[in-house]
């Protein structure tokens, strides 16, 4: 932590708390805040540690190890889940990335949403950044905390924010958040983002039945434990300055361009010498290349054959584009399925063990109170707009002695 700038952070119920860098790297906790303008700061600058409600962080993975494409493919799935702005210019989000393998890497993406970009600033506010992500999260465990009276459910990579959501309006472990969890660690592991999740972590203080009913409805352990204290890197800190309003980037580009007009006068002057003997050498070297190319086409139009071929190459690849339209349609997702499934465990208690989707086949199993519960979930399914374009079946539920059922659906393309 840098002893000279200040973090205010969303608390756990209404307001916003302060903290301050000390000289041994730790963080102070200076007092409560009614707003981020209204904060008591002694000089130095400010990060905004903004909550789940403010700003969202997806994570997902990308073809490609090339970090020059990787903003370009972030802001794109930002925009597919209607969270950009007009331009990448436009919209706040910063990309990170966790994990680079032969053919693949792992980003995430913290997006400023519509109620933190109307979020009025201090003066010497110098970044923004999702306020989970100035803690540690634990390997392997989802970590469920309170931020301004909402549940905020998130997700790590070695240590650093991967996934964040509010997932209750009203704070407190709801029957809803048991399900929540459910389905974000089913995902999470889909995408391959997490290999295993071990339990959950509870910053804060809860009712001990309520936090009993969350490890039954989730299916894993549930420690409670306090908050720890933030943490905020120099890394970080540059990042931040990413998630701040277009207007206040744009002026503080504008400052550090001012000082190269003047170098740019200057360099036109000199090279404009230059450039005129090299616009000469280009018209010479085109009119070379155009008496190639003349030479080229001639050529090809004694080849009689060459004109099948290109037709035949072409016809290949407009067979090869039927063979992979329909990946593209979202239904066919990962995710859009899982969702989907969540919807019709409606007010059932089954429970989902494993779910995989493949391109060939989708895999459902987990258990239900009874058979009858089983095939109203196997009927939900088969019945979903989105999951229509697989033929769905299920072979008959195994009854336990207890009575529960163990329940295995499949769907395979139509």
């Amino acid at each position: 932590m840098l002893p000279s700038t200040a973090l205010i952070l969303p608390a756990a119920k209404t307001l916003w708390e302060v903290w301050k860098g000390t000289r041994s790297g730790t963080a102070e906790w200076r007092g409560p805040a009614e707003s981020p303008a209204r904060a008591t700061l002694e000089s130095g600058s400010v990060v905004i540690g903004l909550p789940g409600r403010a700003c969202r962080t997806f994570a997902f993975t990308v073809p490609t190890n090339d970090p020059t494409l990787f903003r370009q493919l972030a802001f794109a799935q930002v925009e597919r889940r209607g969270l950009a702005a007009s331009t990448p210019e436009d919209t706040s989000f910063i990309c990170h990335v966790h994990e680079t393998r032969p053919g693949h890497s792992v980003l995430s993406v913290d997006v400023v949403l519509p109620e933190g970009a109307s979020l009025s600033l201090p003066a010497r506010t110098r970044g923004l950044l999702p306020a989970v992500r100035l803690f540690p999260l634990p390997a392997g465990r989802l970590v469920l905390m309170e931020e301004q009276g909402r549940l905020v459910l998130c997700a790590g990579i070695d240590g650093q924010l991967v996934h964040s959501q509010v997932i209750s309006s009203v704070g407190g472990l709801d029957h809803h958040a048991g399900q929540e969890l459910r389905v974000t660690s089913l995902a999470l592991q889909q995408q391959g983002l997490m290999s295993e999740i071990t339990g959950v972590e509870l910053w804060g203080d809860f009712p001990a039945d309520e936090v009993a009913a969350l490890a039954r409805q989730a299916g894993l352990p549930v420690e409670m434990r306090p908050r720890p204290a933030p943490v905020l890197r120099r890394d970080q800190l540059r990042a931040s300055t990413g998630l701040l309003p277009a207007s206040i980037r744009n002026r503080a580009r504008a400052r550090r361009r001012r000082p190269l007009g003047w170098i740019a006068a200057a360099a036109v002057t000199l090279l404009g010498g230059a450039a005129a003997w090299q616009q000469h050498s280009q018209l010479v070297t085109l009119e070379a290349t155009v008496v190639r190319m003349e030479n080229e086409i001639n050529a090809a139009a004694n080849q009689t054959g060459r004109a099948e071929g290109e037709q035949s190459r072409l016809r290949t690849v407009q067979a090869q584009w039927a063979a992979l339209r329909p990946a593209l349609e979202p239904r066919r997702y990962p995710l859009s399925q899982l969702n989907a499934v969540a919807r019709c465990l409606g007010p059932t208690a089954a429970v989902l063990k494993r779910f995989e989707s493949k391109p060939d086949i989708v895999a459902i199993s987990g258990t239900a109170r009874s058979a009858g519960e089983a095939y109203t979930l196997y009927n939900s399914i088969r019945t979903e707009p989105e999951l229509g374009l697989l033929n769905w079946s299920m072979v008959q539920p195994n009854l336990s002695d207890d009575g529960t059922a163990s329940f295995e659906i499949t769907g395979k393309p139509r």
